[in-house]
């Protein structure tokens, strides 16, 4: 129930900051989802094959942007896990 409703609070609250902020290039809040996304996966970037994977990722998607529609790059930077030949954290290994 308390998850509920501070789930809902905060929703609430996000909306009317949303507003109150206006558009988010204004404040260059465009580049926050970046920024969190990055913090989330430095954890996991301790690992060599995950430091591996990500770069290979990141190269394709860079490579591919200019040519590609938006979001292929980043859908063909699943390939970088391919090539690097790394598997997730979590999986078990034979």
């Amino acid at each position: 129930m308390l998850l509920f409703v501070t789930w809902n609070l905060g929703t609430a609250a996000g909306v009317l900051a949303g507003k109150a902020i206006g558009h988010p290039s204004a404040l260059g809040l465009d580049a926050a989802s970046p920024v969190v996304l990055l913090a989330l996966v430095m954890p996991a970037l301790r690992d060599p094959a995950a430091r591996r994977a990500a770069a290979l990722g990141a190269g394709i998607a860079l490579a591919a942007t200019p040519f590609l529609p938006g979001g292929l790059p980043v859908l063909l930077a699943l390939l970088g896990l391919v090539a690097a030949g790394s598997r997730p954290s979590g999986a078990v290994r034979a």
